[in-house]
């Protein structure tokens, strides 16, 4: 299986293995499982292991924070002493503190620790960081400030919750009063068009500011649905600003029955303006575009560099749903773009 998920989290359990960790309960199917699998340490304290790989060395603190909340209430469901979250990415040190104390972190510093000493999983630890982080343009940096936990834990019974847990899932909420709404023009069209900037909100408002709705550019000829700025530290969003010339971003709403044409892909290219760092639009539609809006698309970018993306309401929703479970929303529009690259001819 070549799913990235798939692979590391196949890593992470070969990795606990090497650290004498007893895997329980191997509950791994691809992304539908809510946790990875179940693990006990010499001591027989028992942990119930989730692990999120990101695009980005740095994620907003909200997805760590709803990571948190996921897998505290998973380890009391569980009645496991710790709940272990196993990531790629870097914990800030900001962040350390809210940490339960019921949950220990496995990030990118403390994974480069304890696979210094052992030669096959390093050399397995750096190929999954290399190609996890494809948008990264830096080296990986040297790991830092390390605190491994649970290998040593003493069984004890399972700590009570330390605060209340968030359940809210605004995502799905969202996801389910766009599709509710009917496609059309008049009142249909606002209340699309309204709904998705709550949802790019809700995903990305870490990551984008200076959210502008019905912007005009100053001869009043063109007159963007939504821009917003790129402000942000994931590897994603700044490849946008470097690779890209992307420091802002258009979005364009179609409450359409069909597909959307070549037409509309004509007219959102006028807004884009590589030279005033507006290359990319984004543009959500009910069922996405039609093969020769796609191929219009690529002619943008092949000609011009300019990037056009198509979104459908199901895609939209991935992301929706991945941001309630404190995943990056951003990997899909990651994948988007890496299918648009790779398949893009001359």
């Amino acid at each position: 299986m070549n799913d990235p998920e798939y692979i590391f989290s196949r890593f992470v359990a070969d990795l606990m293995v090497a650290y004498d960790l007893k895997i329980i309960e191997d509950i791994i199917h691809g992304r539908d499982s809510i946790i990875d699998f179940r693990v006990s340490n010499a001591s027989g304290a028992t942990a119930v292991v989730e692990t999120r790989l990101y695009q980005s060395l740095k994620i907003s603190l909200d997805l760590w924070r709803r990571a948190f909340d996921q897998l505290e209430a998973l380890r009391i469901k569980s009645t496991s002493q710790v709940g272990l979250l196993v990531t790629n990415a870097r914990l800030p040190t900001a962040l350390r503190a809210e940490v339960p104390n019921s949950i220990t972190v496995w990030d990118y510093d403390v994974i480069t620790f304890l696979v210094g000493s052992r030669p096959g999983l390093a050399t397995e630890w750096e190929r999954i960081s290399q190609e996890s982080f494809i948008h990264r343009s830096s080296p990986l940096p040297e790991p830092g400030q390390t605190s491994v936990g649970f290998i040593d834990t003493p069984r004890t019974p399972p700590a009570p919750p330390a605060r209340s847990l968030s359940s809210a899932t605004p995502g799905a909420d969202l996801c389910k009063k766009l599709k509710d709404i009917k496609p059309g023009k008049g009142n249909m069209a606002t209340a699309f068009e309204n709904t998705c900037i709550d949802a790019l909100k809700y995903l990305f408002d870490g990551d984008l500011i200076n959210w502008t709705p019905q912007k005009k550019s100053f001869s009043q000829l063109h007159r963007y649905d939504l821009i917003a700025r790129i402000a942000s530290q994931n590897d994603f969003w700044n490849s946008l600003v470097m690779d890209h010339r992307s420091r802002y971003l258009i979005f364009e709403f179609k409450n359409y029955k069909d597909r959307v044409t070549q037409r509309e892909i004509y007219s959102t290219e006028k807004y884009l303006f590589p030279q005033a760092m507006r290359s990319t639009a984004i543009i959500i539609s009910r069922n996405g575009a039609n093969r020769n809006a796609v191929q219009v698309t690529h002619g943008a970018f092949r000609e011009a560099g300019k990037l056009i993306l198509v979104l459908d309401i199901n895609q939209v929703c991935d992301m929706l749903h991945r941001r309630d479970r404190g995943e990056d929303p951003s990997s899909v529009l990651a994948g988007v773009i890496e299918d648009m690259l790779v398949g893009l001819e001359r």
